[in-house]
């Protein structure tokens, strides 16, 4: 997990993608997994792909971009099991990607499933695809006003990490 850590962060990303996917062995990574097979990454026709955010929201805002790809390469229906507060970002038929609350029981009929934060790793995501990839975020999601920049500045609370990725609410109000 360390090397895969220090890899991601020289660029070397198809090496850190692959090593990052030991969290998996890591208990609080499995945390909210469910029993289902973990894909492969090969195509698999006709059958149920479950996409399970193991991670942040951020995690599954950013990989959602990749959607239209995953189903395009695992030719497979996918849903996307995500937070509630993303339900409303991604209702159910979303542009054609069902998405359904992470805190109900797994959906029915699904054959396999992937962690979110390991399709970076599965679709060989590399910086040179992002920088020609898929947006983001797109029009049909966000309609930005011209001039104005949303900033995240705080993540969950309850994160081991989070002193070191949140900013305090008066340093914000002073930008």
């Amino acid at each position: 997990y360390n090397r895969a850590m220090a890899y991601l962060l020289l660029g070397q990303w198809e090496q850190g993608w692959e090593d990052y996917e030991q969290r998996l062995e890591w208990a609080p990574f499995r945390k909210g997994l469910s029993n289902l097979p973990i894909w492969d990454g090969k195509p698999m026709p006709g059958k149920h792909l479950l996409v399970e955010s193991d991670q942040g929201l951020g995690d599954v805002i950013m990989c959602m971009r990749w959607r239209e790809r995953l189903e395009d390469e695992s030719k497979m229906h996918v849903t996307w099991r995500v937070q509630r507060p993303l339900i409303s970002l991604f209702p159910n038929e979303w542009e054609g990607t069902r998405c359904v609350p992470d805190d109900e029981p797994t959906p029915a009929g699904m054959d396999c499933q992937i962690p979110v934060m390991s399709l970076p790793h599965r679709l060989r995501v590399t910086p040179a695809y992002l920088a020609g990839g898929a947006p983001y975020w797109n029009d049909f999601t966000w309609n930005p006003v011209e001039g104005k920049v949303a900033i995240c500045w705080a993540g969950s609370p309850t994160h081991e990490n989070d002193a070191y990725r949140s900013l305090p609410v008066g340093v914000v109000q002073e930008l």
